[in-house]
């Protein structure tokens, strides 16, 4: 005997996609007030983020770079002393959920700070854990 087929109704069609609004807000959502991070940061625009990263007319390829670097060692320097309550941090923890892209700024980050003598690194081996601590000008660190 030959199997029979069976008819079935059409699926019912699905809902309209919802229409991408032109007012997209360039801002995530405010945190709520109780959050350390509500008085931390400063929100702005992406073309504010992106004319920091653009080489300004008036200056050379090698300025532009040392302000770029200089910019993120400020940055990470306000991390690190944030973090740094007990007397070591570990690199994987600053760079933890980072792309390999992000890891490397961060490595080379970190040099700069040892060069400003802002912090100290420390490693037992190739390729073990690498530790921060303080510095001798942590205090004083001119960022």
């Amino acid at each position: 005997m030959i199997p029979t087929q069976t008819l079935m109704a059409p699926p019912p069609p699905l809902p309209p996609l919802p229409q991408k609004s032109q007012n997209l807000p360039l801002r995530p959502p405010t945190p709520p007030p109780w959050s350390p991070t509500l008085r931390q940061r400063k929100w702005r625009t992406r073309e504010e983020e992106e004319e920091e990263e653009e080489q300004a007319d008036d200056e050379t390829y090698e300025q532009f770079e040392e302000r770029v670097v200089n910019k993120r060692a400020g940055q990470m320097f306000v991390s690190i002393k944030r973090r740094l309550r007990n007397n070591n941090i570990l690199f994987s923890e600053l760079v933890h959920g980072n792309n390999r892209k992000q890891v490397a700024q961060k490595f080379y980050t970190m040099l700069v700070l040892k060069k400003l003598q802002a912090v100290e690194l420390s490693q037992d081996g190739p390729f073990t854990e690498m530790f921060l601590s303080r510095g001798p000008l942590f205090e004083n660190a001119s960022l």
